[in-house]
């Protein structure tokens, strides 16, 4: 379900031209989201490379293909939100400057 709840804001963000509190809410999830997802990202790595008492639970296997092929995806998705989130804020300064400017 997060998934689907992601995809939806990443689609608002992208596309639609909201107005008003459906705006605000789509981009506060936007910059949720993107947060969640980096602070996800480096607590694990932190976690990975740091946590001496994860030696008995983690194998030295899927320690590295964590840190190497899983973990920088969601800190990929983190900063995406976060860019999409910024860019649909500039959108809407933009698109109060022309509105004043052509009123």
């Amino acid at each position: 379900m997060l998934c689907v709840a992601g995809a939806i804001v990443g689609r608002e963000l992208t596309r639609s031209r909201l107005r008003g509190f459906a705006r605000v809410l789509a981009r506060s999830a936007g910059w949720f989201a993107g947060l969640i997802l980096l602070v996800r990202a480096a607590s694990v790595e932190i976690l990975l490379l740091v946590g001496p008492t994860l030696d008995d639970t983690v194998g030295p296997a899927h320690r590295f293909w964590t840190l190497v092929l899983w973990n920088p995806w969601f800190a990929v998705g983190g900063i995406t939100f976060l860019v999409a989130s910024y860019g649909h804020k500039a959108k809407e300064t933009a698109e109060t400057v022309s509105d004043r400017t052509t009123a």
